[in-house]
């Protein structure tokens, strides 16, 4: 199937292929770790040629055929390589999902649930997991998938996408980890027999890239190395997401110094490979009697990080039973005139997350992250505000204040977002000291001391 030929609005419309959100993945496998429940997997077989074309195409015959030069074939099957094939077949699995009694969620459109059972079904194209509490609930929706599609039943999860599950139901703990990805980036780079790095990248170190074309160092290959990494940190690697995304702004003009600290990454990762995230060893950091919230969010900032822009670097790490469920790093987009108000910035893209967590949380319902088991419309009184760790009392006080003032009322009217959040019971900012703040470690590269003291609140085992 010669997919690139097709043209848009004659041989194909929309394109959309259902892929669940990291974030809800991790959210829904730290629920099953403190709660024991059951995930298995199951995988379509050829999924798309379970989908019809939805336009008359026409193809040639394979070569090897013995035809008629003067015949096509008329294609009745969503093809492997048809540019609309993904979408179709999305749109059957939506189909028989609803038919068999689940709601597609609003939050992240390849996530189903079923209410009255609770159960979850994900779909990333062809993979399936099923989530629930029961081993009965579960097995019974697999039966009901398999009558629709064939599919093969690859048991309870052990690995999928090139993460690594372990579980141990007795502890009720689950670990992800990409081990086999990162032996593959380490040969990759050459560092199979390499001293190991005890941080990802040097502290204190401002790159700023090739100069003109003549100081450019093999900048396919950096592109590539970068995103196989961007793809670790993105998923069960946060302990790199802040080297990274400073890698990744000097893309399009890598010189020997990003050379360098790529490489430190990787030399990194080489004395860490069995690192991964960890669900249910323990209680999310600062837990009280008093506040026992199954998410919090940790936001921070470190001002004017990025020497050369005068730009501030945001930060934040959400936590669910112990273990890091989203979480990120990335240069703000203008000038901060102040320590204060770089927080403030890095709290309303905490907040903005904070929201979509909080209404995900909401509609699938589950028991931790309810504070009533009463149904009701109303989210502030069903699920409590997500405590929002701060460690800039300047930043609480101004986020709480309505009233602009002389130093304040230059700041740009969207990250006066988090003051709503605030008021609709999203997020409820407190203070913590610096020495206990979970994201530091996204804002800057840290000393060795420091980096460590990270990963242990950021819930990294290996």
């Amino acid at each position: 199937m010669r997919g690139f030929e097709q043209q848009e609005g004659t041989d194909y419309g929309d394109t959309y292929a259902a892929v669940v959100r990291n974030e809800t993945t991790r959210l829904l496998l730290s629920l099953c770790a403190v709660n024991n429940w059951e995930i298995d997997q199951l995988d379509a077989v050829s999924a798309f040629l379970n989908s019809e074309m939805d336009r008359i195409i026409y193809m040639r015959f394979p070569p090897g055929m013995q035809t008629d030069p003067n015949q096509v074939c008329l294609v009745n099957l969503a093809l492997y390589g048809a540019k609309q094939s993904a979408k179709l077949w999305a749109d059957d699995a939506h189909k028989a999902l609803i038919s068999i009694g689940f709601e597609q969620s609003k939050y992240d459109s390849s996530l189903y649930f079923r209410r009255e059972d609770r159960i979850y079904v994900t779909t990333h194209v062809d993979d399936f997991k099923v989530i629930g509490p029961t081993r009965t609930v579960v097995d019974k929706v697999k039966q009901q998938l398999m009558g629709k599609f064939d599919m093969k039943d690859q048991g309870p999860i052990n690995f999928y996408l090139g993460i690594k599950v372990d579980r141990d139901r007795t502890k009720r703990t689950l670990k992800m980890t990409q081990t086999a990805a990162i032996d593959q980036i380490i040969e990759e780079m050459g560092l199979t027999d390499c001293t190991p790095a005890k941080t990802p990248m040097e502290n204190g170190l401002q790159l700023q890239g090739a100069a003109n074309d003549s100081e450019l160092v093999r900048p396919n290959n950096y592109i590539r190395m970068v995103g196989k990494l961007l793809h670790l940190s993105t998923n069960t690697r946060p302990d790199i997401a802040h080297p990274v995304s400073k890698l990744a702004q000097w893309n399009a003009k890598p010189n020997q110094a990003c050379w360098v600290a790529l490489k430190r990454v990787g030399r990194y990762l080489k004395g860490t490979r069995t690192m991964g995230i960890t669900y249910g060893a323990r209680e999310n950091p600062d837990t009280t009697d008093d506040d026992t919230s199954f998410v919090k969010v940790y936001s921070d900032a470190d001002w004017v990080g990025d020497t050369s822009t005068s730009r501030s670097t945001s930060g934040y790490a959400f936590l669910a039973t112990g273990g890091p469920i989203a979480w990120g790093s990335n240069k703000q987009t203008s000038v901060a005139l102040s320590t204060c108000e770089a927080e403030y910035v890095a709290a309303h893209s905490a907040a903005r997350e904070a929201t979509w967590i909080r209404f995900l949380l909401h509609e699938i319902d589950p028991p931790e992250a309810t504070a009533t088991s009463l149904p009701s419309k109303d989210t502030t009184q069903r699920i409590p505000p997500i405590p929002l760790a701060m460690d800039n009392q300047g930043a609480i006080a101004l986020a709480k204040l309505q009233a602009p003032n002389r130093r304040t009322r230059h700041i740009d009217m969207k990250y006066h977002y988090l003051r709503e959040c605030i008021q609709n019971g999203i997020v409820k900012p407190y203070f913590i000291p610096t020495t206990a703040m979970v994201a530091d470690g996204f804002t800057k590269a840290l000393n060795t001391v420091k980096f460590n003291t990270f990963l242990s609140l950021l819930g990294l085992y290996r």
